[in-house]
């Protein structure tokens, strides 16, 4: 509803600002008629992005992630070494996040579901890499630098894409070079 500022008119305190509000609104408000309330209310529905918000449900989507992500791996493994790795990737993250939010709620049930909570809203939010960004500054790294090399990386290959890129640890160390067995099957 509008309301006017002091130098509209409203000189005096809050109390009588407010009160000098519901004066010129009692007409409009009183006409309406009492809006009809059910009994019970539905419990919201989530939507299929929002993130899970309970420790169950959060476990058995990491462990949805996992299988689905692991089967993925298999049938991409001779098509594309981009989503094989971004297969891997996603399911190697998503079995790490499912044993440390099993290891968490079994040390500490009320934590792990607050942390789950609180990571919803963020996810939800949509600001993960704002959020990343912050955590990784305060831990003491630079994302910044992690983006150059990203990209000097892609540039390199891109200017030679005969060549496949070799595996690298978090931390950008090069990899040995060892296949899976799953992968040595396959490919």
């Amino acid at each position: 509803m509008p309301v006017r500022t002091r130098h509209d008119g409203f000189d005096t305190g809050l109390a009588d600002d407010l009160d000098q509000v519901r004066t010129l609104w009692d007409g409009a408000l009183a006409g309406a008629p009492a809006a009809a309330m059910p009994d019970s209310l539905p419990a919201a529905r989530r939507t299929p992005h929002d993130a899970a918000r309970t420790v169950p449900e959060t476990a058995k989507g990491l462990l949805r992630q996992t299988l689905s992500s692991t089967h993925d791996l298999i049938e991409e493994s001779s098509t594309s070494p981009t989503a094989v790795a971004a297969h891997a990737s996603a399911g190697v993250t998503a079995w790490m996040a499912f044993r440390y939010l099993e290891a968490l709620h079994h040390a500490d049930p009320k934590l792990a579901a607050r942390i789950v909570a609180e990571t919803a809203e963020q996810l939800d939010d949509g600001a993960i890499g704002e959020f990343a960004h912050d955590a990784a500054t305060a831990a003491g790294h630079d994302p910044n630098a992690w983006h150059e090399e990203f990209e000097t990386k892609r540039a390199k290959q891109q200017t030679t894409p005969d060549e496949k890129p070799a595996a690298t640890t978090s931390e950008g160390e090069r990899a040995p070079a060892t296949a899976s067995p799953a992968l040595a099957a396959n490919g």
